[in-house]
């Protein structure tokens, strides 16, 4: 037995046989405390006939039935209350119960609606990819068409241009490349979102690819008597990747190193093997990034506006081109970035060899 239970009994025990008011209360309370502990009311019953039973022996036969009358009609109280307790108990357990049910309803709801506007989501996306191929490749014919003949004018093979059409027609050549470059990004990038890119596997020499990377940029880099090096490359085993995506992942990112370091600055593509992972960094001394564009750098569309220099051109899908190429590779894009202080981009893939 409990201790509230013989307290109980204890106290029913006491009114009964002294009769005092006080005690009745104590016991009534006591009750209902049982009743929270969830004692049902045959137990409840039980308790009040063992109290009878413990009577004084003394007591007449016409005292013994006075107070077993008042017992029971403390016990009727009791019941009464036990009743009222109960049944505030089963309307909240059924209020609870509904609200339950309520909850369960919308859950059930708000995952069909997100299932469908995924689904929906994923439709849109497929569209958009669609558009954008199918935009990119009707735009291309023409534009080609249109920088063909830009430069054939500058070349002077439909007769010699003086200097203001030779800057106009300069300018249309530039704007033309530039609008190119953007097409060949969204087109690219519309076919690694709809998985059609897929990885064309191939060993080579990570060292001449990066001399084909030196050799690219090297009029770019005359022009701001910038310097480039390359570190580590010699004496690194062949590697097997996808050869034309690790060479545009490389031309990216040196190309915004170009684009961010001012005059006679310095850019380094450092290659490290790393037991099972090849690292390729790529290094400038140029204006940097704020810390805040840090976690929207490789988004969509996204250009830094720097702090000294305004935005610079491009496309804005560069790294986003990236670090999907990255992705595919297993690997992953990490960037480091101060303002004044440069930018390091690290290539991390998995180190293929066969």
């Amino acid at each position: 037995m409990s201790d509230i239970r013989l307290a109980y009994d204890q106290m029913l025990q006491r009114f009964l046989t002294e009769r005092r008011e006080i005690d009745l209360l104590h016991a009534y309370e006591l009750g209902k405390t049982l009743q929270s502990e969830q004692v049902s009311p045959d137990e409840l019953v039980g308790l009040h006939l063992e109290a009878l039973e413990k009577l004084p022996p003394e007591l007449s036969p016409e005292q013994r039935l006075q107070e077993v009358l008042s017992s029971f009609s403390m016990l009727l109280e009791m019941m009464i209350a036990y009743g009222i307790a109960y049944a505030d108990a089963y309307r909240l357990l059924e209020e609870t119960a509904k609200e339950a049910e309520d909850a369960k309803y919308e859950l059930e709801k708000t995952i069909v609606e997100l299932d469908l506007a995924n689904h929906q989501l994923r439709d849109m996306d497929r569209l958009k990819s669609q558009f954008f191929a199918n935009m990119s490749h009707e735009l291309r014919t023409p534009l080609n068409a249109i920088i063909g003949f830009a430069e054939d004018g500058l070349d002077g093979l439909a007769g010699e241009l003086n200097p203001k059409q030779a800057r106009y027609v300069g300018n249309i050549l530039h704007a033309g490349r530039h609008l190119l470059n953007l097409i060949n990004d969204i087109l690219d990038l519309a076919k690694l979102q709809s998985g059609k890119s897929t990885l064309t596997l191939s060993v080579f020499s990570l060292e001449d690819l990066l001399q084909d990377v030196q050799n690219t940029f090297q009029p770019l880099l005359q022009r701001k008597r910038q310097t480039l090096l390359v570190e580590g490359a010699a004496g690194l085993p062949p590697v097997e990747a996808d050869q034309a995506k690790l060479y545009q992942v490389i031309v990216n990112l040196v190309s915004n190193a170009h684009k961010f370091t001012p005059e006679e600055g310095r850019i380094v593509i450092r290659c490290a093997k790393d037991e099972d992972r090849l690292r390729i960094e790529v290094e400038d001394n140029g204006i940097g990034i704020p810390t805040e564009a840090l976690p929207t750098l490789f988004e969509e569309f996204r250009q830094v506006d720097t702090i000294r220099k305004g935005r610079q051109q491009g496309t804005g899908l560069g790294l986003a081109i990236s670090q999907r190429i990255a992705g595919m590779h297993e690997g992953e894009l990490l960037v480091e970035s101060e303002v004044d202080q440069g930018s390091t981009f690290t290539l991390n893939i998995p180190y293929r060899q066969r």
